[in-house]
């Protein structure tokens, strides 16, 4: 709604895309298994990041485009002592118009900033993840992830936010043995 209360009538559209996957899975070991991949994906702007003025902090961008990204993985698992799950995998990712939420001036008072979801540009992401997994007793599994993310914006000087370089994940899993 505007701010005499009337409805603002954003331009239309509709967006569609294809994300094909191919994989391949390859048995060196009784236990290990290394693997690659390649995989086109995309990430389709949501309502909110197309029109949301999230209460007028921001600005819409109906105009806003899918990100898509062509990305690529190879790593291996294995089982060791027959409990302990160990993974490591070196992924990258050539993305296209990525979104980057941006301050922009306000058009309404050039004295302030907004903030706008906004396409700048072609990104290259990066890096590396490490797993280890058990089952720790017979009701519980846990488990460690590490993952080291690097990127490189190559299209702008635009800083990338919301990305860390670094991301721990530990998890228990606690579940009623049958």
């Amino acid at each position: 709604l505007s701010e005499d209360n009337t409805t603002l009538d954003f331009p239309r559209g509709d967006t569609d895309v294809f994300n094909p996957q191919i994989g391949l899975f390859y048995k060196l070991t009784d236990t290990g298994t290394l693997h690659a991949s390649i995989a086109k994906k995309s990430r389709l702007p949501s309502i909110k990041d197309k029109f949301s003025y999230r209460l007028g902090t921001a600005l819409p961008n109906p105009d806003l485009k899918p990100e898509e990204s062509i990305n690529y993985e190879v790593g291996y698992q294995d089982l060791l002592f027959k409990k302990l799950t160990v993974e490591a995998t070196f992924f990258y990712s050539d993305i296209s118009d990525f979104i980057l939420f941006k301050t922009v001036p306000n058009p309404d008072d050039p004295s302030t900033t907004l903030n706008q979801n906004q396409n700048i540009g072609d990104i290259k992401q990066y890096g590396l993840e490490l797993g280890v997994s058990a089952q720790i007793l017979e009701c519980v599994k846990g488990g460690f992830n590490y993952t080291y993310i690097q990127y490189i914006n190559e299209s702008s000087s635009d800083r990338l936010t919301n990305i860390p370089h670094n991301k721990v994940f530990a998890y228990l899993q606690y579940f009623t043995p049958l």
